[in-house]
């Protein structure tokens, strides 16, 4: 026999339908109401409810209400409404079993027996607080009375936990199936059509196990901006793609990116297809920023918040890299150093300004301070010791006469044919200039020099696999090295600390260097050690050697000099790299790195007794007793007068003019231009 069904009043809902209390702690769990009709595996209908938090719910003593309506019935407050007893305990179920028929097997005991008798398709179903509703609205509204959740299910339900119409609506259950809450219960997005899907009916009481709801995460997203880096003044557009939160999933309701590290507020990310989106709904959420004018140039963080249905907040951050796009420049000399009468090359390497983009770059320097004009013009098209054409890196090269030893320090300014101007101010480090340290350089007596310094063998990168130390005999004849040194000397943090150099630091040399003949010591390895091998070594030391700066003294004994500097028995000394606390002359060497190595200017041959002027930056190139020998020119003569425009005569040309012309054709340092 089927079950009788009891009318009710069939009243539309007219006002639209607010969301109940999402995520709520007691919620319906499951709706059967094909109870006791034909092909029903049980007798009865019945709702379910689920405790999803950590603590018990006492039903009485909260005054829980469950209260049926039909699908398009008002809520009636002496109808179809019960007031519910009984303790849920946490993560547990609540069986409430409602009016049944004759087919089907009995229900699991049920913790609470009410007599509504439930359409088996379609209708809604409420868990309240304060007493029953009497109400025709959606949502439904009485004085003191709380919506927990709400169920509307089924194809005609005027009313639901998210609208009023049947958009939203649970799917329908039928004589042999069930509505169920996602996840065992714990599925709460505040959408009826999203939390509830239809199976077999299942009941659960308050004696069935207990199911403990997966942690819920917020949303999260991952930025990206684009361009960047990017100038002040223009605009960036920023992408956050996200990932939608869990337990439950729930649609994102916004986007918000804080923009004030850009100059701005904040700006609304949207997934709408509209430019800079690229694809509506594909979860990559997106907005274009100004970036102030004002903003200095570096990586600036734009936090963005996101926000889902359900009210989690996740976050996710954006790197906008923000370019100095003005004209800027950076001036240099090659080397840095030189003899009075030498050819530098000046370099002013120049990054072309943004927005809008320079053209027609010129660039000038003073260099007067070393025999060159006022207003020297810089070359970027392969002449004047300009390198590459094109490369915005502008060039002059300048045999050097400097009245008197020292630093120049050379400003150079730079143009383009959109106004912009940039003058180097040396003074106080800023803008394009050049800085060259230039000396009479009188050739030293030292007979054997220290020709190359590699620290970097065997480290990441190193070009070899040991470090070394490699001499060369700038003499005529044979120089006997037997009982003589090479010994290095660490830097140290502070005066009080250096320990000089110190026996366990010195390698003994012996044998024989012959005329313009180089000597190659080969000293320790780097854990690397995957790089080429040296060449066949005259001597072999294991001292470890800084890649970047340090001492190195050859000496004319094997007694370490501890901090004895002025030693008689050196024979030659060189502080290298700028961080060298003692040096030989106007300065160090450059610092030098894994890739690079000291080489003494000419092939060894130049010794002005001044490391800065003496020595230049290159690849490592070690030369032993077996390498071909370089003889070095006999005169080395600082004032030679050039015959260029810009060259200092010297008064007259005189013989030690002509000999040192003669001397560096022979070698092949001066071209028939």
């Amino acid at each position: 026999m089927m079950k009788k069904r009891i009318g009710m009043a069939a009243l539309l809902a007219a006002a639209a339908c607010a969301c109940t209390t999402a995520n709520a702690q007691v919620v319906i769990s499951q709706v059967y109401g094909g109870g006791g009709n034909s092909g029903a595996p049980y007798t009865n209908d019945f709702v379910e409810l689920y405790n999803k938090g950590a603590s018990a719910v006492d039903l009485g003593a909260g005054g829980y209400v469950i209260q049926y309506a039909s699908a398009t019935g008002a809520w009636s407050a002496t109808n179809n409404q019960f007031a519910l007893v009984g303790t849920i305990q946490p993560n547990g179920y609540f069986l409430i079993q409602m009016a049944g028929g004759l087919n089907g097997i009995p229900l699991p005991t049920a913790d609470q027996i009410v007599g509504t008798n439930m359409s088996g398709t379609t209708g809604k179903v409420a868990l309240l607080t304060g007493g029953p509703l009497a109400s025709s609205t959606c949502p439904p509204t009485s004085a003191g009375v709380t919506v927990v959740d709400l169920v509307g299910f089924g194809t005609t339900a005027n009313c639901n936990e998210s609208a009023s119409g049947t958009s939203g609506n649970a799917p329908a259950p039928s004589n042999t199936t069930a509505i169920f809450r996602g996840v065992n219960g714990c599925t709460d997005t505040g959408n009826n059509a999203a939390d509830f899907s239809v199976a077999a009916p299942s009941p659960r009481n308050t004696a069935s196990p207990t199911f403990t709801c997966p942690s819920s995460t917020p949303p999260s997203g991952v930025g990206s901006a684009s361009p960047s880096p990017q100038c002040p003044g223009q605009p960036v557009d920023l992408f956050c793609t996200v990932t939608l939160g869990s337990n439950p999933s729930s649609p994102i309701t916004s986007g918000v990116a804080d923009v004030s590290n850009l100059g701005g507020v904040t700006v609304d990310l949207l997934d709408n297809g509209v430019a800079p989106d690229v694809t509506a709904g594909d979860g990559i959420y997106s907005a274009t920023a100004l970036i102030d004018s004002f903003v200095t140039p570096g990586n600036k963080n734009v936090n963005v918040t996101i926000t889902d249905a359900l009210a989690r907040t996740g976050s996710a951050s954006i790197t906008v890299g923000v370019d100095n796009c003005n004209l800027r420049a950076f001036g240099s000399s090659v080397p840095n150093g030189v003899c009075n009468g030498e050819e530098a090359l000046f370099t002013v390497a120049v990054t072309p300004g943004r927005f809008p983009d320079s053209t027609g770059i010129q660039v000038s320097a003073d260099i007067s301070a070393v025999g060159g004009d006022v207003a020297q013009v810089f070359f970027d098209d392969a002449t004047n010791g300009d390198v590459t054409a094109g490369d915005n890196i502008f060039s002059y090269a300048l045999r050097v006469c400097l009245p008197t030893p020292g630093t120049a320090r050379m400003n150079a300014t730079v143009t383009d044919q959109q106004g912009r101007t940039l003058t180097g101010d040396q003074a106080n480090n800023i803008g394009p200039f050049i800085q060259l340290a230039s000396g009479a350089c009188v050739n030293s007596s030292s007979g054997v020099v220290i020709s190359q310094i590699y620290g970097g063998g065997g480290n990441t990168g190193g070009l070899f696999r040991n470090d070394f130390i490699e001499l060369h005999n700038r003499t005529e004849g044979d120089v006997d090295v037997t009982g003589w040194s090479v010994q290095y000397a660490f830097n140290f943090t502070a005066p009080s600390t250096d320990q000089g150099f110190q026996a366990a630091n010195v390698v003994a040399l012996s044998g024989i260097i012959p005329a313009g003949g180089y000597y190659l010591i080969q000293q320790s390895q780097g854990a690397d050690g995957s790089q080429p091998a040296l060449p066949t070594p005259d001597a072999i030391g294991a001292v470890t050697m800084s890649s970047s700066s340090g001492r190195v003294a050859l000496v004319r004994s094997t007694t370490a000099i501890g901090l004895n500097f002025t030693d008689p028995n050196i024979e030659d000394f060189v502080g290298y790299g700028t961080s060298a606390p003692v040096w030989e002359g106007l300065g160090t060497t450059r610092t030098l790195n894994n890739t690079t190595a000291a080489l003494r200017d000419q092939n060894g041959c130049e010794d002005s007794n001044n490391n800065n002027l003496d020595f230049s930056l290159g690849a490592p190139n070690p030369r032993n007793s077996a390498s071909p020998v370089v003889i070095c020119p006999r005169v080395c003569v600082a004032d030679v007068d050039d015959g260029t425009a810009t060259g200092t005569p010297d008064g007259g040309v005189t013989i030690d003019d002509l000999l040192f012309y003669l001397v560096l054709f022979e070698a092949g340092d001066i071209r028939a231009d």
